[in-house]
């Protein structure tokens, strides 16, 4: 008997402490889910991942002139929060030109003021800097907080910079900011020219001939 209520009591001890523990507060970061839409619909190229500011690790992407990119930014996790406050930062916009009124929050609570709104901190004279900020009323739950598109341009070029990055700024309360991974970015690379077949099949003929006419030379 004394073992039996020894075991309801510490049943009982054991659901209280269960139901008095607070929820933890998350500690997140950011990431870029990239995807490329070159006329046939938009298809996931990869995930750019979180790290420290200045050190993160860019997604490499190919991409060709006229691609449209899609750049899906969103929480390492999904988390419980009632703000977001990001900074975009692009490396050129002769490289990715913005697409004027992509900019679609994804998390339910809209962007916040004209100056954190995507569509109008970055379509005026295709800056390079803009921000993605909610409005800072209720509480969601999602990970994803907005996408924006951007153009690919004939004046990319292949190089180390990074052409797209997010700076996770503020995630609102109850939660704190991952510091390593506050930064995620996105480096696009030119697609190699392959030329077509009948391309190909002119230029070999073109070699045979001068090939022909330099034997011809050599006879005479």
């Amino acid at each position: 008997m004394r073992v039996r209520n020894l075991a309801i009591a510490s049943a009982l001890v054991l659901g209280l402490v269960t139901m008095a523990a607070p929820a933890m507060a998350a500690s997140l970061g950011i990431q870029i889910v990239v995807q490329v839409n070159s006329g046939s619909g938009f298809v996931t190229q990869g995930t750019a991942t979180g790290g420290t500011v200045g050190g993160s690790t860019p997604l490499d992407v190919t991409v060709s002139v006229g691609n449209t990119v899609r750049f899906i930014v969103g929480y390492s996790e999904v988390a419980t929060y009632n703000v977001y406050t990001t900074q975009i930062v692009t490396d050129d916009p002769t490289e990715i030109d913005f697409l004027n009124g992509s900019a679609f929050d994804l998390s339910g609570k809209s962007f916040g003021s004209v100056g954190a709104n995507p569509n109008a901190s970055l379509n005026d004279g295709t800056p390079a800097s803009g921000n993605g900020n909610s409005a800072g009323t209720g509480t969601v739950t999602t990970q994803n907080l907005y996408r924006v598109d951007f153009v690919v341009q004939s004046g990319l070029v292949t190089d180390a910079l990074r052409d797209f990055t997010i700076n996770l700024a503020g995630v609102g309360t109850g939660n704190t900011i991952n510091t390593s991974i506050r930064e995620a970015s996105v480096r696009l690379n030119t697609a190699a020219v392959v030329p077509e077949p009948a391309s190909l099949l002119l230029l070999g003929s073109g070699l045979v001939g001068l090939a022909g006419f330099g034997r011809r030379k050599l006879r005479k």
